[in-house]
């Protein structure tokens, strides 16, 4: 039954984002990148894992670039087989590469990062609910990813329409410390 009711929540998340037009998308990545760079967890230069945005997703690129500017190594993943992601270190997003389910990802040839260096996860979802329940896209990456980073400030990066008010949670289901929409700013104990 999880499964039934993760895939009914994710279906009308993904058709509220749809709903966004592209400029609304550009103001709204705007909005959320200035909650997200003022997140007490960067008051510090860090190794921060981001992601590419599909054409549906908050784009964080507006955030990663401020954080890099602050001097923050800025990771993305690629996908290096089934379930599997490999961290990479790119100095700039024109080494970014087509890469599976039409999402960019980083060269094979770019340096390598262990998980234990990332101290500050950006994590894309479908929708995010209480508890800092998360659902992805259903492949599990970064189910199997966050808990192999302990320690690192997992925030959930979102717009207001996916936030609900439940998700089923498997066991092997990764959740969230925080998460960033473009008006606020929810934190797992107190608001979610």
């Amino acid at each position: 039954m999880p499964a039934e009711e993760k895939k009914a929540i994710r279906d009308y998340a993904r058709s509220l984002r749809k709903e966004i037009s592209a400029q609304e998308r550009t103001m709204l990545a705007a909005s959320a990148s200035g909650r997200l760079t003022s997140l007490p967890e960067f008051s510090k230069p860090m190794c921060v894992l981001g992601y590419v945005a599909n054409d549906e997703e908050l784009d964080p690129a507006p955030a990663l670039r401020a954080l890099k500017i602050r001097g923050c190594r800025i990771v993305y993943p690629r996908i290096g087989g089934p379930g599997a992601l490999i961290l990479h270190e790119i100095a700039s997003e024109r080494e970014l590469e087509p890469g599976p389910f039409g999402i960019r990802q980083p060269r094979v040839a770019s340096p390598v990062v262990a998980r234990n260096e990332v101290e500050a996860v950006v994590v894309p979802g479908v929708a995010f609910g209480p508890g800092g329940a998360r659902i992805g896209y259903g492949g599990g990456y970064y189910d199997r990813l966050l808990p192999d980073m302990p320690g690192a400030a997992l925030i959930g990066y979102a717009y207001d329409e996916q936030i609900v008010g439940h998700i089923p949670v498997e066991e092997h289901d990764a959740t969230v410390d925080v998460v960033v929409t473009p008006t606020r700013v929810l934190r797992v104990g107190s608001d979610l």
